[in-house]
């Protein structure tokens, strides 16, 4: 049976658990800015872990769209990215580099292989109990290092790395093949901190092909889910608000604050 979170308070307290590895007595050395511990949170309890563009949806949509494509999946997701390229160009960076418009475009809500994450656990528990109020949530806490014990400083990658350009490129790219890449989801960090990554303090993975379904290793010491009954999330999103989380400290837009403006004053 999964743990509960009534409030902020029993968040925290399960965070400090987890921070101790399994047998020893301590939190783990910090490398560098590498946070140990992940956070996600889902209004649903329900949810997987999984990025749209793996989810059963987007795949329907994609086989819809072009039933006579050898892969549905791959032509929808590569038009959709090629279309925020060409489309939002004047809006991009200058550089207009692949890896870094891939999570530009993740986090304006473009279907991607990435899955959002925070290393600020009140960030999670904000997505966790702002929508279905009639149904529980849950944070989902991931390990992030200390995978391979004594390289845990390789555990998680930055953008630039150049294995995650060439997982990017070759998403896009069908005469581009990379071997498929076993294991885990590589674990990211991003390096545009700014707007809504740096207030969310986020933090991703990018689901390969060929990598490990994270559902499938819940409960295993990697990942934990806690679970946010329904009832406590009308106290919980009262609480956030008090300690400065709520829709205009994390989306830092007029339209944003326009919605938290809205909410307090239950206009």
């Amino acid at each position: 049976m999964n743990p509960t979170i009534m409030n902020v308070r029993d968040l925290l307290e399960h965070v400090h658990e987890a921070q101790v590895e399994p047998g020893c007595q301590a939190s783990p050395p910090w490398f560098k800015d590498q946070a140990n511990l992940w956070f996600r949170g889902h209004a649903l309890e329900k949810w997987l872990l999984q990025p749209q563009v793996l989810r059963d949806g987007f795949a329907v949509r994609a086989r819809n769209l072009n039933p006579h494509a050898p892969d549905p999946v791959f032509s929808f997701e590569a038009s959709l990215f090629n279309q925020f390229r060409r489309r939002g160009h004047h809006l991009l960076p200058v550089s207009n580099v692949l890896t870094k418009t891939y999570f530009l475009a993740q986090h304006h809500g473009l279907p991607t292989r990435l899955l959002d994450w925070s290393i600020n656990p009140l960030v999670s528990l904000f997505f966790a109990v702002t929508e279905h109020a009639d149904h529980n949530g849950s944070v989902i806490v991931m390990r992030a290092r200390h995978e391979n014990p004594g390289q845990e400083e390789r555990d998680i990658m930055y953008e630039e790395d150049p294995a995650v350009g060439t997982i990017v490129k070759s998403l896009f790219d069908r005469e581009f093949s990379p071997e498929q890449m076993a294991g885990l989801p590589l674990r990211i960090m991003p390096d545009v901190q700014s707007g809504r990554m740096l207030h969310q303090d986020s933090r991703f993975t990018l689901h390969q092909p060929g990598c490990q379904n994270l559902d499938d290793v819940v409960s295993q010491g990697f990942i934990r889910k806690l679970e946010v009954p329904s009832k406590a999330k009308c106290k919980i999103r009262e609480e956030l608000r008090l300690l400065g989380v709520h829709w205009g400290t994390l989306f830092p837009d007029l339209p944003n604050l326009v919605k938290q403006i809205r909410h307090e004053a239950h206009a």
